[in-house]
């Protein structure tokens, strides 16, 4: 069932973040990674996708931060994707991801030569979605506990 698996996910988003914010990335890595095959074992179910975008965001950052531009740049540009689809453009919390990922992806297109300018414009666009969100939305930059369609 698709709530059973967006809450398994979900489990294993929160313990990745949790991780993260410890400092240990690999193990973090290893949740995210395991969120990704729960939610690609139903990857024609249009639900699942902006939790997968989510999923795929926090990677995408994994891979900025080990200075591996041109594969966080795909993530980044898959979790754009997945957010934007119809289940996620009505839910604040997956709006505040879209906006976070937009950000990213500026602060990422900022280091490269020719790119900058593009850059600039992504982290403004985002930050500004972000802050729309929580202005409306206090409790959605809440890490949740579960995040079902």
């Amino acid at each position: 069932d698709v709530n059973t698996l967006a809450a398994q996910a979900t489990v294993h988003i929160n313990h990745a973040t949790l991780l993260l914010l410890m400092g240990k990335g690999k193990e973090g890595n290893e949740h995210l990674s395991q969120a990704v095959k729960i939610l690609s074992s139903r990857d024609d179910d249009a639900r699942l996708q902006p939790l997968l975008g989510c999923v795929l965001r926090r990677i995408g950052g994994l891979h900025m931060a080990g200075l591996q531009a041109v594969t966080a740049e795909g993530l980044f540009n898959a979790s754009l994707s997945k957010l934007s689809g119809a289940w996620g453009k009505h839910n604040g919390v997956y709006v505040y991801e879209k906006g976070l990922c937009t950000a990213q992806y500026g602060h990422l297109l900022k280091r490269w030569e020719k790119r900058e300018e593009k850059g600039v414009a992504l982290v403004s666009e985002g930050e500004g979605v972000a802050e729309g969100v929580k202005k409306y939305d206090h409790g959605v930059a809440l890490i949740p506990l579960v995040l079902l369609p």
